[in-house]
């Protein structure tokens, strides 16, 4: 055991040493020489100073690096440790990775070490910032300290308190603050008595759209909510209405609808109602209510407007302006709900027709029909004698036309007579092209409307439209009956008795035809009716 003694001997011996002169004294430049060849043999492993004149083991430079660490409040830069030590970088960031694979209470983070303490300084900080504004994203605390976010969430993930702090998605939030918003909400939700915009009620509040809702959600459990949302909570459109208001338009509604017998579509609309005709009949407390495109309609004030419709259609010859009548009736009626209502009246009785807000039923078409058989006799006179003139202009073959009254097949041959084989097939044929012209050009429904200005212009297509067989029918009478007299009075210097025979073999034939022709339909009639008027 060493004694006090041998430690004063030890002392005097090192002191006469120091104070000695000796020749075999080693210099500075061979000590480093010497350590310079230990080094390189293995025999010690040291770190060399960037100048050279100092070393230190790799062992007490990680000490150093941690010390440097903790002087600088537990957050170092390797790059200033090195400097500060006058090491290379190398060797003090292989220390570093050796301080931090031994000790989990440091990081090594983008060239920077840090300690545990930083992190517990870093948690300090955020309650008092928290405590002072009540919430801070994590983008503003690694803009306030300088470092990155995910470094951040690494350290203060597992130091949060959630007693005290509330971590929702990358914002970190005071629960006090939180409480205090969400009471901020229901005198709000309170106070509010008409439809509010949440996304107006969220700005006041403060809180994003999470957190938002959750404090919603929290005060409606508690019984804290008196409204609901007029939309899903993702739309924009989305608002809050109180129970206290939905009273008050309801009752509003009720006596509206009690004075009119009506309630229009755009006033549910701007008031946030929704359309549907049971939730309307619902609010109401009424049933049959009749649903127009624009308006709700009691259904006996419908009933009788459109009783007062059928009368009016009677008294006025089977016309009726459905748009001059409502609006006598002093009712906000639109285009499209006259539509409606003419459509609805049509289908009731199927000999009265709709459009474009008129009604019009059988009888009317057939005044009008009646109107235009004089127009109808003109034109196919007219159209018989432009055919009659075409036929007499001359043509390579003259001698057939005085045939052509007994339907022999020489007046009907176009352009430049009988060509080749088959051509009296072709002259068979021809009448009946001749025909479909006649149908499609002569009869001008739509300019003789015009000219009896008997009917509205707005329904002038529809009514030329129904029209048009019956036109078509007296069309083909007239036509027949001037051919009939035309051939009469071509033949009047023959015998009066073979004339009357003739007459009574053509009625007969017409009898004949008649019965022969009842199990056809009308179209295929008719075509049959025209070759046998023809040939």
């Amino acid at each position: 055991m060493t004694t006090w003694k041998d430690i004063q001997k030890l002392a005097s011996d090192l002191q006469r040493i120091q104070l000695a002169q000796s020749v075999n004294k080693l210099s500075e430049q061979n000590c480093v020489e010497v350590i310079s060849k230990l080094f390189n043999r293995k025999a010690i492993n040291v770190v060399f100073t960037r100048d050279g004149h100092s070393y230190v083991t790799t062992k007490h430079l990680m000490t150093e690096v941690q010390n440097e660490c903790l002087g600088n409040g537990g957050r170092c830069s390797l790059t200033e440790a090195a400097t500060a030590l006058n090491v290379d970088f190398d060797h003090v960031d292989a220390a570093a990775k050796r301080l931090v694979a031994e000790d989990d209470s440091y990081k090594l983070f983008n060239g920077e070490l840090f300690s545990q303490e930083f992190a517990q300084r870093l948690h300090q900080e955020l309650l008092v910032l928290l405590n002072e504004h009540g919430f801070q994203t994590v983008q503003q605390l690694a803009k306030h300290w300088n470092i990155s976010q995910e470094l951040l969430n690494s350290m203060l993930l597992d130091k949060v308190d959630s007693n005290l702090i509330v971590l929702d998605e990358s914002t970190f939030y005071n629960k006090d603050y939180l409480e205090s918003r969400k009471n901020v909400l229901r005198g709000i939700l309170a106070a509010i008595s008409k439809p509010m915009s949440i996304a107006s009620i969220q700005k006041r509040v403060g809180l994003t759209t999470k957190r938002f809702w959750i404090a919603y959600d929290e005060l409606q459990n508690e019984g804290e909510v008196s409204g609901r949302l007029s939309a899903s909570r993702t739309s924009t459109a989305c608002s809050y209405i109180p129970h206290y208001y939905d009273a008050l338009i309801h009752q509003c509604l009720k006596n509206i609808y009690r004075q009119s017998n009506y309630i229009q579509v755009s006033l549910l609309r701007k008031l946030g109602i929704a359309e549907d005709k049971k939730e309307v009949e619902k609010m109401l407390e009424q049933k049959n209510i009749q649903q127009l495109p624009t308006l709700f309609i009691a259904d006996s004030f419908y009933k009788e407007i459109v009783n007062g419709i059928n009368e009016d259609l009677k008294n006025n010859g089977g016309l009726c302006d459905v748009r001059q009548y409502v609006q006598a009736n002093e009712l906000p009626i639109e285009d499209a709900d006259i539509d409606e209502i003419g459509e609805k009246i049509a289908q009731e009785h199927k000999n009265i027709h709709s459009a474009n807000g008129y009604l019009f039923n059988t009888d009317y078409l057939q005044k009008i029909v009646k109107l235009l058989e004089e127009k109808i006799e003109l034109k196919a006179k007219l159209e018989l004698d432009r055919i009659q003139s075409e036929k007499k202009q001359p043509q390579k073959s003259a001698k057939p036309e005085k045939d052509d009254d007994w339907n022999e097949g020489g007046g009907k041959k176009k352009k430049g007579g009988a060509k080749g084989k088959g051509s009296g097939a072709k002259q068979q044929q021809q009448p009946g092209r001749d025909r479909d012209e006649r149908e499609e050009s002569p009869i001008q429904t739509e300019e003789w409307l015009r000219e009896v200005k008997e009917v509205p212009e707005d329904i002038l297509d529809t009514v030329a439209e129904e029209i048009k067989p019956a036109v078509s029918r007296i069309y083909v009478i007239f036509e027949n009956l001037i051919r009939i007299n035309s051939i009469e009075s071509r033949y009047l210097s023959l015998d009066f008795s073979f004339i009357s025979l003739l007459k009574h073999v053509f009625i007969k034939s017409i009898e004949v035809f008649e019965l022969s022709t009842r199990k056809y339909t009308r179209a295929i009639k008719k075509k049959i009716h025209f070759t046998y008027l023809f040939f």
